[in-house]
């Protein structure tokens, strides 16, 4: 029997809930529904951004947020924020208009904003929304549609686009995703790439001989 340590047990229920749902002949697991989740943490709202610096591009120095904050979705935890520093080049160029940072490789704490399933859903996708009604993939999916985030264009492209990428590993890894997501998504044709065929390593001859060091004609160990 598998044990998990949880502070809110009711939460763990909430997120770890997987009905198998029918879809044709395929079960849906619950982790599309939390997809959609982590995919609505980062539509629903703007970065708080903290501090600008800048970042070299085309050689160019561009500034841009190198510190921010931004709802993200863990389903070990809950709805946390999420917070990214990117971190300074050891040397700075002397050109510079001010501190240069590093493009990526920056860092990231997480601090829970909220475990309860209601509150969760409220701040997700509208104060008439409960955590009951987020229990299916497809609850969850019209939910999404009905936020008021959604009704942005960029922040509901920004929901399909983070969406698209998490359920192409998922369909990359045979599972089954509902019909209606892959039209939406535009991946109604989309082909998982074959598996890698691993490269076998060639076997090594070695040639056996005496103790007195005669070789053995014929005799040869496989390594």
């Amino acid at each position: 029997m598998d044990m998990m340590t949880s502070r809110n047990m009711k939460f763990q229920i909430w997120s770890q809930y997987a009905p198998r749902e029918v879809e044709g002949e395929q079960y849906i697991k619950g982790c599309i529904r939390n997809l959609i989740f982590e995919a609505a943490a980062h539509a629903m709202d703007n970065p708080k951004i903290l501090k600008t610096g800048y970042v070299k591009q085309g050689g160019e120095y561009v500034e841009q947020p190198v510190e921010w904050e931004r709802y993200s979705f863990y389903t070990p935890e809950g709805l946390n924020i999420k917070h990214t520093t990117l971190l300074p080049l050891d040397k700075q160029p002397k050109d510079a208009p001010g501190t240069v940072y590093k493009k990526s490789g920056g860092e990231d704490t997480r601090t829970l904003k909220t475990d309860d399933p209601d509150k969760i859903a409220k701040l997700m996708f509208g104060p008439k929304v409960k955590g009951k009604d987020l229990m299916t993939w497809d609850g969850a999916w019209n939910a999404a549609h009905k936020a008021s985030w959604a009704k942005k264009p960029d922040k509901w492209q920004e929901f399909l686009d983070a969406l698209k990428g998490k359920i192409i590993g998922k369909l990359n890894d045979g599972m089954a995703v509902p019909q209606e997501m892959l039209e939406e998504l535009g991946l109604t044709d989309y082909t998982p790439p074959a598996p890698k065929q691993k490269k076998e390593k060639p076997v090594k001859e070695s040639t056996l001989v005496t103790e007195g060091g005669h070789r053995i004609p014929g005799a040869v160990r496989l390594n």
